[in-house]
């Protein structure tokens, strides 16, 4: 990339793929997720979390970027599928979802819907009980899957 091409790049706090709830000239911020887990009566629910992110060196001659740590107990699955429809089903093991490409509603026992599209956390760990419904939005559907155990979170 020639260096007017390099400057002319978005600045990070208006890049389309950042989410809009990450301000990367705080101190000190928080990245937004949802986790999809189960309640007493064995329904699955939303529940809005946050993971805070704080300002780290990763790497010589970048600025500070944000970074928090998640847990994973093996290694990332990669996913890339022309369909994510299930009906109704629990979690196969508590795993962080990270959307990279199209999106997917998540729908809970109540009938609420989520909607989930690329730079979107989800945290499922509803492995018991009714289970969530997954459906795709668009064409393909990319997201990496990073298995956890439940009692790292």
């Amino acid at each position: 990339m020639s260096e007017s091409a390099f400057n002319k790049a978005q600045p990070p706090s208006t890049h389309p793929l950042l989410s809009k709830d990450v301000d990367m000239n705080c101190a000190s911020t928080m990245k937004r997720y949802t986790r999809v887990a189960v309640n007493e009566n064995g329904d699955s629910v939303f529940v809005d979390a946050e993971l805070a992110l704080t300002p780290q060196h990763v790497a010589q001659a970048l600025p500070p970027l944000g970074v928090a740590g998640i847990a994973s107990t093996e290694g990332a699955l990669y996913l890339l599928s022309p369909e994510f429809d299930a009906d109704p089903h629990p979690a196969p093991r508590t795993q962080w979802i990270a959307m990279l490409r199209g999106a997917i509603d998540v729908e809970v026992t109540s009938g609420a819907v989520r909607r989930f599209a690329p730079g979107d956390l989800v945290l499922v760990a509803d492995t018991v009980g009714k289970g969530h419904r997954t459906r795709a939005v668009g064409e393909l559907i990319e997201g990496l899957f990073i298995p956890v155990d439940e009692s790292l979170l």
